[in-house]
């Protein structure tokens, strides 16, 4: 079964906001011809991050946590396959724990 992602309809506000920054864009490039599209896309990212709040902390976390997870389930997989059973895998859990509470409370602090 293939599942395609189908984006949100796009709101009237939204709409409209997008026809005032059109607008904001256009008469910023009648006043500076030499406009470049990439300054544009950043000053879009700027406002949009002063706005509406930058996730990239939260980005950089989760990426964090991933990375460490799969470690801990690495070496979690690799201890029981030696024959270290439950020596390691007590200590390797709780800090599983730690760090997705930790992950959690970052996440919720970030809103």
């Amino acid at each position: 079964m293939v599942f395609a992602y189908v984006p949100p309809p796009v709101s009237p506000r939204a709409q409209e906001l997008a026809q005032r920054l059109a607008q904001v864009i256009e008469e910023f490039r009648q006043r500076h011809p030499d406009l470049a599209s990439l300054e544009v896309r950043q000053a879009a990212q700027l406002a949009a991050s002063r706005t509406c709040g930058s996730h990239r902390g939260v980005v950089i976390a989760s990426a964090v946590i991933a990375g460490v997870t799969t470690a801990l389930g690495l070496g979690i997989f690799a201890s029981l396959q030696h024959g270290a059973r439950g020596q390691m895998l007590l200590p390797m859990v709780l800090v599983m724990v730690a760090i997705i509470t930790i992950a959690l409370l970052l996440a919720l602090r970030s809103r």
